[in-house]
């Protein structure tokens, strides 16, 4: 008898710990939303990001694929290569992708997708097959519009359905898509009809998911007008951009969250891993790209300071002028995944596609000159299309989770007096393991750079694009203004 009451005391001392606990997890999520940020993270952002630098080998990541640097930015896209979905189970529900960002913050904090058919879903429905053919055909950039919107309708554990209790409100807006559609959907009645009908608290951050590629694009698609019809109203309005460009996104530097460049993948899961894992050519280089002619004059940013290294032996330059034929993507493959680093090189504005195209790839990146960082320091000159937006306003993606002061940077001035010297002299500093370190930091961050595989409009096959994404939005809403 005494040992069943014993029992029976046990479980009831169970039942009343189930009981608080429900209780606590109830109320958690008000605490929370409303939390610091030294309490929502695991510790501040510098600890964190180096924290994950001296971790990421303990991680265990599935390899994505990638598309091809700044040599194919300003044409049309190269049509996907046929993918093996062998191991699609892997990866098909991209909610249950496992990264390292810190799971208290996606608990807390939550989106809302606002009701915008008639620039998003409903477009898809009544014009299934140009969409189609748009996104397949488009360049690379412009079907990020569909494959955010897409993502981030998947990604379950940081969406609400409940607007009220959105730490921010995500607008869907397939704008490139609508400059060919006749009659096309006007910009302007569209945010008339998202202030009427989908803006409740104007306060909350509104993102506009919509990232253009220059200044022409971007009026074209209509993200002036839109932005201009939300700011007139008092929202407070933010954007993605693969630029922290306010002539492209038509919002200030601060309120816009920067977001890779899209490289298609060109193979399996398990193919793309092995390419970030394969063994590399000790202090390798690699660059190709176009000259970009007009880059002198609207930047200060000439492209051909690396022709001297064609004579280095560890080096492969491939630079290429108007007219001449460009390196076969298998080429570029093979020189990505052979070589240890790869060069970023300035353009028409900071950015380009070569960054995305090295992470993917597992070839250490190396910064050349400032401009990544919002700097401006000579050669590089105030010019068209663009803004020098600081150090507090980079260019960089996902600086909440990725260390970038750890990867190499040449200083460019230097670089162009003497190419070998000052380039040799950066990268003879990374000892094997320090560059182990950073492929490592590469390998596990690779996920976040993939948008998705196959048809932008019918992929059931997504990366963490709209995870990370979403908390390095979080990151620069709690240090605007910091």
């Amino acid at each position: 008898k005494k040992t069943a009451r014993s029992a029976y005391g046990a479980l009831l001392l169970m039942a009343f710990i189930v009981l608080v606990l429900l209780n606590f997890s109830a109320s958690l999520s008000p605490l929370l939303a409303g939390a610091p940020q030294w309490l929502l993270r695991s510790s501040a952002p510098d600890a964190f990001t180096h924290q994950m630098a001296a971790n990421a080998s303990n991680y265990s990541v599935q390899s994505q694929g990638f598309d091809y640097s700044d040599q194919s930015q300003e044409s049309s896209t190269v049509s996907t290569q046929r993918v093996d979905h062998s191991d699609q189970s892997q990866a098909s529900n991209h909610s249950e992708i496992s990264t390292s960002a810190p799971l208290l913050i996606q608990m807390a904090r939550k989106f809302f997708i606002a009701d915008a058919p008639e620039m998003s879903t409903w477009l898809l429905r009544n014009h299934s097959s140009a969409a189609i053919e748009f996104y397949n055909d488009c360049l690379n950039e412009e079907a990020i519009e569909i494959w955010l919107h897409r993502g981030f309708e998947r990604l379950s554990r940081s969406r609400t359905l409940d607007a009220t209790e959105a730490a921010a409100i995500l607008i869907p807006y397939y704008g490139h898509f609508s400059i060919g559609l006749k009659p096309r959907p006007d910009p302007e009645e569209f945010a008339e009809r998202l202030l009427r009908n989908s803006i409740h608290d104007k306060s909350k951050p509104h993102i506009l998911l919509c990232p253009s590629n220059n200044p022409q694009r971007g009026r074209d698609a209509g993200i002036g007008k839109v932005m201009g019809k939300l700011k007139d109203a008092g929202v407070n309005v933010w954007s993605v951009g693969i630029e922290r460009n306010p002539s492209w996104q038509s919002v200030e530097p601060e309120r816009i969250v920067p977001v890779p460049y899209l490289v298609k993948p060109s193979g399996s899961r398990l193919e793309l891993k092995e390419v970030a894992l394969h063994k590399r050519k000790n202090s390798s280089v690699f660059y190709a790209g176009d000259v970009r002619s007009n880059a002198i004059t609207w930047a200060g940013c000439n492209r051909s300071m690396v022709e001297p290294l064609k004579a280095e032996e560890n080096a492969v330059i491939k630079l290429f002028r108007k007219g001449e034929d460009r390196v076969s993507q298998s080429e570029y493959n093979e020189f990505m995944k052979t070589m240890e680093f790869c060069l970023i090189l300035c353009g028409d504005t900071p950015t380009s596609r070569s960054l995305a195209s090295s992470v993917i790839h597992g070839c250490i990146p190396v910064r050349i000159g400032s401009r990544l960082r919002g700097l401006c320091e000579k050669p590089c000159k105030r010019g068209f299309g663009w803004r020098i937006t600081g150090p507090r306003a980079p260019h960089l993606p996902y600086s909440d989770r990725i260390p970038w002061s750890e990867f190499p940077e040449v200083n460019e001035a230097e670089f162009i007096k003497a190419p070998a010297a000052t380039l040799r002299k950066v990268l003879d500093s990374y000892t094997r393991e320090r560059k182990q370190s950073l492929r490592d930091i590469l390998v596990q961050v690779q996920l976040g750079w993939i948008y998705g595989w196959g048809s932008p409009v019918k992929s059931s096959e997504f990366g963490a694009a709209a995870e990370y994404v979403w908390d390095s939005f979080l990151f620069a809403l709690d240090t605007l203004g910091k």
